[in-house]
């Protein structure tokens, strides 16, 4: 999380600015049931071309794509490289609609992509 940090105030820095020091963010873990981690896994998009598998190493350690994610409840991890918060994005069927990857007042959204079927497995591998 340091180095966004550092990028961020960098110029200031360069100014001769005093810089605040940045707030250490103290993450409560939880470690989450094996049901709720099946739920979560998968692959996720911003686009064709941008997907990110999120998988578990451990019940409170998530790896997504390159990035590692603490979960901090069942809907809701945040990130030490970056120091942002995602939060998982549910339909109003409570099936998850995608991870909502908040950081410095923005938003990006990865939206859940669909596990491949059979018949279109089949037409690839016949």
């Amino acid at each position: 999380g340091a180095l966004p940090l550092l990028l961020r105030d960098l110029p200031r820095i360069m100014a001769g600015d005093a810089v605040p020091v940045p707030l250490i963010p103290h993450v409560r873990t939880v470690s989450l049931s094996q049901r709720v981690r099946a739920r979560i896994e998968g692959t996720y998009a911003i686009d064709a071309h941008q997907t990110a598998s999120m998988r578990f190493i451990t019940p409170s350690l998530a790896q997504f794509g390159e990035a590692h994610l603490i979960p901090t409840s069942d809907t809701t991890f945040f990130s030490p490289e970056s120091y942002s918060d995602v939060i998982v994005r549910l339909n109003p069927d409570n099936t998850i609609d995608g991870l909502d990857w908040r950081y410095q007042g923005r938003s990006v959204v990865y939206r859940r992509a669909p596990a491949p079927s059979v018949d279109s497995l089949q037409k690839h591998y016949p």
